[in-house]
């Protein structure tokens, strides 16, 4: 890259994208490659090629007619052939054992888990680069091989963080948008790079056609890139799966339809993510990415990885047995992605070339030494002083192509940093993907392979420090109140999803124009862009300003609403007996009304009180999981004397339990019912609620009170009381599985017996809390900064006990300091009888700069300390409590599941929400329920967290044995349970409760029963999603849907004969749907960037454990 003018020092050359590129080759099977079938696809696929050329064809036909008879843009990567999985025959059965009994995870060179073992964590003052070391070079080295540099302008938006959304896109996106494409117009050797849809989509809604001309012209010819493409940049810790790729989803989308079929990001970019996943990593792979990018990573491990020249790699999924998941990894070497650290180690020569700071440019260098205005007179030595930088910098890579980024947050915001941006630097700027191509056109690598001498690496990146002992291990924890409430809105979202499409499907199969597909489907995408915009790395993170949370936070509950109707209105139309004569359902009284609601965006969600009449009330039930189940459902009911009846109109056992209301006071205006429903896989079942005069299988708990107070609340006379001295016993809940032990004092678990092999398991709960430091950085909503370890919270105060029983479900319950605490023991055949639900209600409102925990103690010698959490609800990493780093250090994110397991016994944890996780202890776990802190930590929020709300924050705890003695083998992974995996579906899924009004107009018209699935899918197989595809021309469904498909990886070494029917790598899908034929299905990328070849709807479909496909689906 050169100054001004030219400087003979430097020799820059012009990178070319490639034009074509060979099919990803058929990976191997985990038994032995498949050379053979390798040779016929390949000829498949230039068959495919062909064809798809004359589709193309076609395809520009229509954009040229969509771009008023001007050539669409066309993007240089478009020629690429999408990343493809490997392809597994028909005949090539693995019933998921063979997978996960095979070893991986140790084929990649640099191994993050081992790393951290040798690391020495000494955090040595490296001079100009602190946490590095002085980089020196051979100047002549560079006389064989100039260096190639590639300056990329970029501006990091965030969607929200300081200011909300709106507030930063009206007073700053806005302006950066129309600078940049107005400043790349003047020069085409000018280049940029975006990556947020969100606001792009903002900025395309009022610019003028002629701006939208030019940046159609840009991304054409390569001046301005698409990368990432998401709707937001999302974080990666807290992030589930679903959400991750639904945002993705989202904004490539809207690029296609906005901006043309050819613009296909094919290069990630995640500059602020505090920490990466390597399920990012798979994702993008699996969307056709060719190339990603990183930034905050722990300063040890950039300087480790920099020391040998790692840090370019090929990021390998630990579960994958060969190198099909490989991802080429581009490593930011230094502390921050602004301009004092990315032009080299020396943040004080770095900032004296960030123009932006000259003066009148409202900042300036903290290094006190500003940058000068390039000219004739000095650009020689400036040109000098940077190269010097450049060359540095190359010292950490293995190539002679240097990647420099030029910006900063909301950069590009004036058209005085504009201007003195590109005018100071000249002639070779770059986009990413232009760096990523010389790289591969220097390396002779095709895009996307594996550079011949650059590693592969397998594992993740947490827990990120930027400096000292700064670890970012509070924001796994922070604002769990919206953490819970992204789930549930997660969970109402895939539910509306799927449920839509199948009302969709049948309206036009039943010839029904009733059904309001366009209004459903526009609640649909606004839900989608909330919950992808809370995705992003300031949202779910709970690292943004207070109001900013709520502009989130309101943003979600109206989704919430949305969804809900779409659900109701969808389940209303699937069971009208006679679609063809469906009317709209009334809004203000609906016929099927969804049974809970949230007051306001803070405020806990309540089920409705059904008034109980001899009439009998309808109550529907509606299944999303593709399995049928058998589950404990509760309803909210005005009188303790009820009966429920089944659709067939026959009474069904059912328990009536008193209600605590949120400071565990026993409530007279309302009791909880409880039975067990049984719902068709993705199927509508309705039961039937009335006053139960004449109930014979209906009964009232017991309750028995451990109570030192000499007057206890008495409930009514329907309920069994009984008050005892609190420490006298032992308390036990027990069904036909387990048998569960409490003590008496407390009300807290001590062990668990399995009664089909009688072997105990300590197992106890207790709460204990954290501080933060007396002095110096303290902790805040990104930082954890404990003054030591946890101490025992609320030890002392006197508690009352509850303990209700009956024929469906037991439940111990505790008022606690700052949570009350209940565990419940279903007495259910199936999954749900073989695990305890915990459910907490957290206020810790009255703490001053505490952290709660809830700490898990058990009898299992997980050694060296050694545990599981998972990433991103996709799969499990490996994690090791280490003695050299800090407490903070050794918590993890846990965004769905945590587990310890010795040779016989594995302990695991299901959460509902994303929380922060250590293994401090041999057979603990700890727990970050909330915390309150009243200070800044300095990074830039510029406050504490104390909005803190009462949060529900729930667990699902399970003990297996396995079935024979587990030896540890050293692998840096292993997978769930089948148990494990639908139990956590349970509880990111629960049944959907619709109720009916007291008097229902038109009930007589309604089915009983809806059912989907002519059966269900394979206890292996989850369906992520169907959701509806938009039409490219108008805001109503094109009639088809995207089929998401994840096969679950699962370790065998369980009994689980409740879960025996495996997909052993087959999914037949011909016949599936009831009432409906697939008229079309065609394999793509993730997000549909690519498609692939059209398939046969009668041949099963080929899935491999731990992968996940795309399917664009017809039903007819």
């Amino acid at each position: 890259m050169q100054l001004k003018r030219s400087v003979d020092e430097t020799s820059v050359v012009t990178s070319s994208c490639y034009q074509n590129r060979k099919e990803n080759k058929v990976a191997k099977n985990v038994k032995e490659p498949l050379d053979l079938l390798e040779r016929d696809i390949d000829k498949l696929h230039v068959d495919l090629v062909r064809s798809g050329k004359i589709i193309d064809g076609m395809q520009n036909a229509i954009d040229k007619l969509r771009f008023n008879g001007h050539n669409p843009p066309t993007d240089k990567t478009r020629d690429l052939a999408p990343v493809r999985r490997p392809v597994v025959p028909a005949n090539d059965v693995d019933d998921g054992c063979v997978f996960s009994g095979s070893a991986s995870g140790k084929s990649a060179n640099v191994k993050m888990l081992d790393m951290f073992d040798v690391m020495p964590f000494d955090n040595i003052n490296g001079g100009a680069w602190k946490q590095g070391w002085d980089v020196r070079y051979d100047d002549t080295a560079f006389e064989k091989e100039p260096l190639n540099v590639f300056v990329v302008p970029h501006s990091h938006n965030d969607p929200g963080w300081i200011k909300t959304l709106d507030q930063y896109y009206t007073q700053q996106t806005r302006h950066i948008l129309d600078n940049v494409v107005d400043a790349l117009a003047v020069d085409k050797n000018r280049k940029f790079i975006w990556a947020e849809m969100s606001y792009l989509s903002m900025w395309w809604k009022e610019a003028d056609e002629k701006r939208k001309k030019l940046v159609l012209e840009q991304l054409s010819n390569g001046q301005l890139e698409i990368v990432t493409g998401g709707w937001v940049m999302n974080d990666e810790a807290n992030t589930h799966y679903y959400a991750m790729l639904d945002q993705m989803i989202e904004g490539h989308q809207w690029i296609e339809k906005n901006l043309g079929s050819a613009i296909k990001p094919m290069a990630g970019w995640a500059i602020d993510p505090f920490g990466h996943t390597p399920t990012m990593a798979y994702l993008l792979r699996r969307m056709g990415f060719h190339s990603m990018l990183i930034q905050r990573t722990h300063y040890q491990v950039k300087k480790h990885l920099g020391k040998e020249k790692n840090l370019e790699f090929m990021w390998r999924q630990n579960w994958d047995h060969g190198s099909s998941t490989d991802m080429f990894c581009h490593m930011m070497p230094f502390y921050s992605y602004d301009i004092p650290h990315t032009c080299g180690p020396d943040p004080k020569i770095c900032c004296q070339f960030d123009f932006r700071r000259l003066p009148g440019g409202g900042i300036s260098c903290p290094w006190r030494v500003p940058p000068i205005r390039i000219d004739d007179s000095n650009v020689a030595s400036r040109a000098k002083l940077l190269l010097d930088q450049y060359k540095k910098k190359a010292q950490l890579y293995r190539s002679n192509v240097l990647f420099v980024p030029l910006g900063d947050d909301f950069r590009y915001e004036t058209t005085f940093e504009t201007h003195e941006q590109y005018t100071n630097y000249q002639g070779q700027f770059g986009t990413l993907s232009d760096y990523f191509n010389a790289l591969w056109k220097t390396t002779g690598t095709e895009p996307g392979g594996h550079p011949k001498g650059f590693p592969a690496l397998s594992g993740d990146f947490y827990t990120y420090a930027d400096r000292d002992d700064h670890y970012w291990s509070g924001y796994y924890t922070s604002r769990p109140f919206y953490k819970n409430m992204d789930r549930a809105l997660e969970s109402q979202h895939r539910a509306a999803e799927i449920i839509f499409s199948l009302a969709e499907s049948h309206a036009r199969h039943h010839g029904s124009s009733s059904f309001a597909v366009e209004q459903l489907y526009g609640l649909l995408t606004n839900a989608r862009r909330n919950l992808g915009l809370f995705q992003h790395h300031d949202g779910i993170t709970g690292t943004a300003k207070d109001f900013v949370v709520v502009d989130y936070a309101t943003r979600m509950l109206q989704s919430l609403k949305d969804m809900q109707q779409v659900i109701q209105d969808s389940a209303h139309f699937l069971l009208t007996s006679d679609k063809s004569r469906y009317r709209t359902p009334d809004r203000v009284l609906p016929p099927l009304k969804f049974g809970e609601s949230r007051q306001a965006q803070d405020s806990m969600p309540t089920k409705e009180v059904l008034t109980l009449s001899n009439t009998p009330r309808a109550v529907v039930f509606y299944n999303s999981l593709t399995t049928e189940r058998e589950q404990l459902v509760s309803l909210h009911v005005s009188d303790p004397a009820a009966m429920v009846s089944d659709s067939g109109g026959k009474e069904v056992p059912s328990q009536v339990n008193l209600w605590w209301d949120h400071r565990n006071r026993i409530s007279t205006a309302k009791y909880e019912l409880v039975f067990v429903a049984k719902v068709a896989p993705l199927g509508v079942t309705t039961y039937f609620v009335s006053s139960g005069l004449g109930a014979k299988l209906s009964e009232c708990s017991s309750i028995t009170e451990y109570n030192t107070n000499r007057n206890p609340e008495k409930p009514r006379k329907e309920f069994a009381h009984r008050v005892k001295e609190p420490g006298s016993e032992s308390i036990f809940l027990e069904n036909d599985n387990l048998k569960v032990e409490f003590e008496s004092l407390r009300g807290l678990l001590k062990s668990i017996t399995d009664k089909q092999d009688g072997s105990v398991t300590s197992v106890a709960i207790d709460f204990v809390s954290y501080g933060t430091k007396a002095s110096g950085d303290r902790s805040g909503a990104y930082l954890f900064l404990p003054d030591g370890p946890a101490q025992a919270h609320g030890l002392g105060e006197q508690v009352t006990v509850y303990v209700s029983k009956g024929k469906l479900m037991q439940e111990v319950r505790v008022a606690l300091p700052n949570v009350v605490h209940v565990v419940r023991l279903y007495s259910v055949a199936g999954p749900e009888g073989l695990t305890l639900d915990i459910e907490n209600k957290v206020d810790i409102r009255n703490q001053v700069n505490k952290e709660l925990v809830m700490r898990v103690k058990s009898s299992v010698r997980n050694g060296g300390r050694e545990y599981y959490t998972d990433l991103n609800g996709f799969q499990m990493q490996k994690r090791k409590t280490l003695d050299k780093i800090p407490i903070q250090a050794n918590f993890y994110p846990i965004p769905s599941m945590a587990f310890l397991q010795d040779k016989s016994t594995r302990l695991t944890l299901l959460s509902a929400q994303s929380n922060g996780v250590a293994g401090l202890h041999e057979g603990e776990l700890q727990v970050v329920l909330d915390r309150r802190l009243y200070q800044d930590d300095n990074r830039g929020l510029g406050q504490g967290v104390t909005d803190n709300k009462v949060t529900p924050v729930n667990f699902r705890l399970v003990v297996q044995r396995f079935k024979s003695p587990h030896e540890p083998d050293g692998i840096p992974l292993a997978y769930p349970s089948l148990l494990g995996h639908r139990l956590l579906h349970h509880l990111n899924h629960p049944l959907f409760t619709l109720v009916t009004p007291a008097q229902s107009v038109d009930s007589e018209n309604l089915l009983t029963d809806f059912e989907s699935f002519q059966s269900s899918l394979p206890n292996d197989v989850f369906m992520v999603n169907l959701r509806s595809i938009g039409d490219k021309q108008r805001p109503r469904p094109s009639g088809e849907a995207l089929l998401v498909l994840h096969r679950l990886g699962y370790d065998c070494n369980f009994e689980c004969k409740c879960l025996a029917t495996t997909s052993k790598g087959q999914v037949k899908l011909n016949h599936l749907f009831k009432d409906l034929s697939i008229d079309k299905l065609q394999s793509t990328s993730l997000t549909m960037l690519h498609d692939y070849q059209e398939l046969d709807p009668s041949s099963p479909l080929n899935v491999e454990p731990m992968e996940l496909y795309s399917y664009k689906m017809r039903l007819k």
